[in-house]
């Protein structure tokens, strides 16, 4: 028999097993596990995110899910320079600063059951 695997590894498996899918187009199921959304997206909810694969299917305001480290994210885009290959996203908990730069290969998909409303894009281009 062999031993059960840890949590942390059931985690990373499951994780590898959803980029997997993203990277192929899939949409999957995902639930948000923490509050840097809200009120878009609150904990526990749960999301669609449609795998993209190529940056130009990536547009300004999107909620994009990406991989940063050991876990996914979802933010929304504040820049999407295809040429250039820069992405920058921000919370909507703290709309004011964004998050580290993204490189391509961390973005995994666009959560296509929510958007950034009217209102929510007007208040972060008059923050910024």
């Amino acid at each position: 028999m062999s031993p059960m695997g840890t949590k942390a590894e059931d985690e990373s498996f499951q994780r590898e097993v959803a980029k997997k899918k993203l990277l192929g187009g899939a949409t999957i199921t995902l639930k948000v596990a923490s509050d840097s959304m809200v009120p878009l997206l609150k904990v526990g909810e749960e999301i669609q995110v449609k795998g993209r694969k190529e940056l130009s299917d990536y547009h300004l305001f999107d909620v994009v899910l990406f991989e940063q480290g050991s876990r996914f994210n979802a933010h929304f885009l504040t820049k999407a320079d295809h040429n250039n290959q820069i992405y920058l996203t921000r919370s909507l908990k703290n709309p004011s600063s964004h998050d580290y730069p993204l490189k391509p290969h961390q973005l995994l998909g666009v959560v296509i059951n929510k958007k950034i409303s009217l209102w929510q894009k007007l208040k972060v281009l008059l923050v910024s």
